[in-house]
């Protein structure tokens, strides 16, 4: 505990994912499994958080954080376009609708699911809201459909799990119906969900932005919004990334890319061997 009690305020120059790598760990507790405290891994965490802080397009990572999953029917509609999400989608795109208790208010936008079905599995994205499915009913663009089932049944039986989304490059936003003084802002090509967007206000502090039901985050300050704005996203995992976006005034209705991506998170944190004893 003290070798890690001196890691931890040595400085900066370590990764929090070398406190879950096995080898290391031995290093510490060599003649039994290791124990990783909870209060080391927190203050790891706020170290390597720190160290990020402001560094457009930097990240800190997160433990994976198990998303939701059920087993339910499929069926299909075709596309109108842009959905609840206010995301773009066609029928040849792998896309899914939710149910309510699901959408969650839009926290589930953007989000992917892994489907099985009785011809196989698809990953979809979550573009939309389908108002009258049960809880573990999915509503696919008919391309989804198609890989998984047998179009003519116009039903199939699924099982589903939310997964990390395959992207490429960094995230990106959008904003809608912004001014000066007024801002509506989406996140898109996000690799996890997210949880939350704050802006910076002043030289350290951060408020949160207010999540709406079309898949943005709004800010209205009752004063200008200086430009370039600067943007710290939260993932589902607890992983944080730092953006900043130029200005001189918001631009609407146009993909603005980003400068990063949410890193994958470590299903080591928790591995076993960390909270288990050796016989």
């Amino acid at each position: 505990k003290q070798q890690l009690q001196t890691l931890i305020h040595s400085g900066p120059f370590f990764s929090v994912s070398t406190f879950s790598n096995e080898a290391f760990l031995a290093t510490l507790y060599p003649m039994q499994r290791r124990r990783v405290l909870a209060a080391g891994l927190s203050a790891c965490a706020a170290l390597a958080a720190c160290c990020a802080c402001g560094v457009v397009g930097a990240a800190t990572d997160g433990a994976c954080v198990p998303g939701p999953s059920g087993s339910g029917q499929a069926t299909f509609y075709n596309s109108p376009g842009i959905g609840n999400c206010t995301l773009p989608y066609t029928d040849s795109d792998f896309g899914a609708a939710v149910a309510p208790a699901l959408y969650q208010g839009s926290a589930m936008c953007g989000r992917c699911a892994r489907v099985t079905g009785p011809l196989g599995t698809v990953t979809v994205r979550v573009v939309d809201q389908c108002p009258t499915c049960a809880a573990n009913d999915l509503d696919l663009t008919p391309a989804a459909f198609a890989a998984i089932g047998t179009p003519a049944n116009g039903v199939e039986p699924v099982s589903w799990e939310i997964v990390d989304c395959p992207v490429s490059g960094p995230v990106a936003f959008l904003f809608q119906g912004s001014n000066p003084f007024f801002l509506k802002l989406q996140v898109r090509n996000h690799r996890y969900g997210v949880a939350g967007m704050s802006i910076g206000v002043g030289a350290t502090m951060y408020t949160p932005m207010t999540r709406v039901s079309d898949n943005f985050f709004q800010y209205t300050p009752g004063s200008s919004i200086p430009f370039p704005i600067s943007l710290r996203l939260t993932d589902v995992n607890g992983a944080v990334l730092n953006e900043s976006i130029a200005g001189p005034t918001p631009v609407n209705d146009v993909v603005i890319p980003g400068a990063g991506q949410f890193p994958f998170c470590s299903a080591l944190v928790f591995a076993d061997g960390f909270e288990t004893p050796a016989p």
